[in-house]
């Protein structure tokens, strides 16, 4: 499956590409992935991004490459992850260092969310967080997500937030 490149005001998220490999394994080896599982070594988090391509090939959804349209810059990453020890796939996201607090996580989520609900048919998606992970709690609350249960993962303790159904 070609994954579908998606557009908003200011962002385009489009499919992983092998050169982003370097972009996960960057962003593994930084502070910023502690709340996913991280760090991860420079190979096994580079190694991501073809499970990513397959991803899309094989299950039809996965993660984009959040882009900033007019420069074209990788900013992030959002979609569908599938965590084995769960029962549904997750909505994820997350930015590279240096572009939080300009609202791209949320424009980017909102646009994969509508997309896997209306032209995927998912049914409402959960995103697992951190408990300590606050700032993607508030995006999940912004993106009008609520609080559903509290369960292990990665050896400490996460909630998970359930997303409002589809949109008309």
């Amino acid at each position: 499956m070609t994954t579908p490149t998606l557009h908003t005001q200011r962002l385009t998220l489009r499919g992983p590409e092998l050169s982003d490999a370097h972009l996960l394994a960057d962003f593994y080896q930084s502070p910023r992935c502690q709340w996913i599982g991280g760090p991860l070594p420079r190979a096994e988090a580079g190694a991501l991004i073809l499970k990513d391509i397959v991803g899309w090939d094989m299950d039809g959804h996965g993660m984009w490459t959040i882009t900033q349209t007019d420069t074209g810059q990788p900013i992030g990453r959002t979609g569908i992850m599938v965590n084995p020890d769960w029962h549904e796939p997750e909505l994820a996201w997350h930015l590279f260092d240096g572009f939080e607090g300009h609202g791209y996580a949320c424009e980017a989520t909102h646009a994969a969310r509508a997309h896997c609900q209306t032209v995927l048919n998912m049914p409402p998606l959960i995103s697992g967080i951190h408990l300590n992970n606050h700032r993607s709690i508030a995006l999940a609350l912004r993106l009008g997500a609520v609080l559903e249960s509290t369960t292990p993962l990665f050896g400490d303790t996460y909630h998970l937030y359930r997303h409002p159904g589809a949109i008309a």
